[in-house]
């Protein structure tokens, strides 16, 4: 999905396009394959009114072909003469011709630039900016770019600088939460082929836009960098209601006004992580759990929301938190079990506080091991199983009642650690609320907890 994504919303650029010609057609054919000549295909032109001279092979994108002709761009599929002459017809192409040189003619450019290849947009604006009256580009700049998934680094950085300046419009100032000291918040959603903070000009004031823009792509290698902007400093905010709003939150400003740069911290599933817990014994660890010791007899409703796939999760999440803070071999025991038989008692889907306790009765009936735990962690085992799916205060005033469990520190801190990785996998059913995650840790993992949802089937 990503793939296509991409493809579909690329920026293409004229100069970037090869000229489809007599000369070149082996080439072409070599990308491309099909059996005609170029005579033939010319002929397949005339016929549908078109020329040949117009048609263009694209290098990327979704569309192999393209046919241009003034602020024409339509998307060619094929070369095959009965597939092409479906997509492309002389009449149609000319009307739309003759009416987007119309627009031009009369400086109707927010018609002409509705109507233009949304991938050829900004090519075509950039090509034509001089001749456009200062005063409407900007505004055009701006439908441009809200219609459009388009780099900054693609852009000329002293136009840009130019295209902000001419935004007169500060009336969206109004919406911008401003703290005491007159300064701004603001998020960037990153991966590993988006510009770094220090050459990005495109911020949300929304954490989870951001964390959506950091995961889209299912990204190993995803980053969520915090900012403060002076309110002042802030060029534009495509979030407030108008045309181009795209739900966002969108600020635009100059990299240079930006104050408190920071990565946030977030940990990722990278191939270099995966590579330690590896090395680590944690994968050989979770495969042997996952695969080999979980059983779907165990569950009222094995393919569920809380059947085999949320325990394998929960379990990785439990294995990686235990390897990150370098938890003794007992303590991530103690995790590994409750992950495996926390939800066994379910009967439902629905909000049951009393399932903790079922699935402690059923561990115990169907004698499921506990090797590797002493007595009083067997009992801090169960603790943890009985009180996962009840407000925290009562687990946590519980706990000083339990004459069984002596080391009572001990007892919280698993007891915060397995609820923070069972609600991380909350992912699920789209309502993670870091608020709600205790350790700063868990507050961590929260992208490996989306990059887990999106690989452990």
């Amino acid at each position: 999905m990503s793939k296509t994504f991409r493809e579909v919303k690329l920026p293409l650029k004229r100069k970037d396009l090869m000229p489809v010609k007599e000369d070149n057609l082996d080439d072409v054919k070599k990308i491309h394959p099909n059996p005609y000549t170029y005579q033939e295909l010319k002929q397949v032109f005339e016929e549908n009114g078109l020329s040949i001279n117009h048609l263009y092979m694209a290098k990327e994108g979704l569309y192999p072909f393209w046919y241009i002709d003034g602020f024409v761009f339509a998307p060619v599929t094929s070369l095959n003469p009965s597939v092409f002459q479906l997509h492309l017809n002389g009449d149609n192409v000319e009307a739309q011709k003759k009416r987007l040189q119309r627009y031009w003619e009369k400086g109707n450019y927010s018609a002409l630039f509705s109507e233009v290849d949304s991938q050829f947009g900004f090519d075509t604006f950039f090509e034509h900016i001089e001749e456009i009256p200062e005063e409407k580009q900007y505004e055009i700049f701006r439908k441009l770019y809200t219609r459009n998934e388009y780099g900054f680094q693609d852009i000329d950085q002293t136009l840009i600088r130019k295209l902000f300046s001419l935004n007169p419009d500060k009336s969206f100032l109004k919406h911008i939460p401003v703290e005491p000291d007159g300064y701004v918040t603001i998020y960037r959603g990153m991966q590993d082929h988006s510009a770094s903070p220090e050459e990005a000009y495109s911020w949300t004031l929304d954490f989870e836009v951001a964390q959506r823009f950091a995961l889209r792509f299912n990204s190993t290698e995803s980053s969520i960098y915090q900012a403060r902007v002076l309110v002042e400093d802030i060029v534009d905010y495509v979030g407030d209601g108008n045309i181009g709003d795209r739900g966002e939150e969108e600020i635009l400003v100059i990299p240079e006004t930006l104050r408190d740069v920071k990565n946030m911290g977030f940990y990722n599933l990278s191939d270099s992580l995966f590579e330690e817990l590896n090395r680590a014994g944690i994968v050989e660890m979770y495969q042997e759990y996952a695969h080999q010791r979980l059983k779907g007899s165990w569950f009222h409703k094995p393919d569920g929301i809380h059947g085999k796939r949320h325990i394998k999760r929960v379990l990785f999440l439990s294995l990686i938190m235990s390897y990150l803070d370098d938890l003794s071999e007992e303590d991530r025991q103690i995790l590994i079990y409750a992950s495996l038989y926390h939800d066994i008692g379910r009967e439902h889907d629905w909000e049951d506080e009393e399932h903790g306790l079922q699935s402690v009765y059923k561990m115990e009936e169907l004698k499921l091991t506990t090797r590797g735990l002493n007595n009083e962690e067997v009992r801090i085992l169960k603790f943890i199983m009985k009180y996962h799916c009840i407000r925290d205060e009562v687990g946590l005033r519980k706990i000083k009642t339990q004459k069984g469990i002596q080391d009572k520190e001990r007892a919280i801190d698993l007891f915060k650690r397995f609820k923070d990785c069972d609600n991380l996998d909350r992912v699920r059913l789209g309502d993670l609320d870091l608020n709600y995650i205790r350790t700063e840790t868990g507050k961590k993992m929260m992208m490996i907890a989306y990059q887990l949802l999106r690989n452990i089937e």
